[in-house]
């Protein structure tokens, strides 16, 4: 599951533990850093991944930050984990706004791993 903190990716979150609910394996959220000062965005993005965690009892979440282009990083991390499922949302947050959206949609297109692509429902809080 990719995640950025955006609506859209809790959206994503909670969509895919309400549809696979008990049936769920296994459960990673993945946030993806660019390249350049690793130690301060990894700092960022684990503080992001930490503060998930709390957001959503009753599910072990495996944590991962990985490193690139969001849409190649979540890609090639679903294909190497053998993963049956790619969720994220269909927009980001912030700096990340403007790739975000191109990372759906080149995931859905691309990707060899079935894509969940969640919008937030007018009327949603996070």
């Amino acid at each position: 599951m990719g995640y950025d903190r955006s609506p859209e990716s809790v959206a994503a979150l909670h969509a895919v533990t309400g549809i696979l609910g008990d049936r769920l394996g296994r459960l990673t959220v993945a946030t993806v850093a660019p390249f350049g000062d690793v130690r301060e965005s990894e700092r960022k993005h684990e503080e992001l991944l930490r503060h998930l965690v709390t957001d959503v009892p009753g599910y072990h979440l495996r944590l991962e930050i990985l490193h690139g282009h969001p849409a190649t990083a979540l890609r090639e991390r679903a294909a190497s984990g053998s993963y049956g499922l790619l969720a994220l949302g269909t927009r980001g947050r912030g700096l990340a706004t403007a790739i975000v959206g191109s990372t759906a949609d080149s995931l859905a297109s691309e990707s060899t791993t079935p894509v969940l692509l969640s919008a937030v429902p007018s009327g949603w809080s996070t």
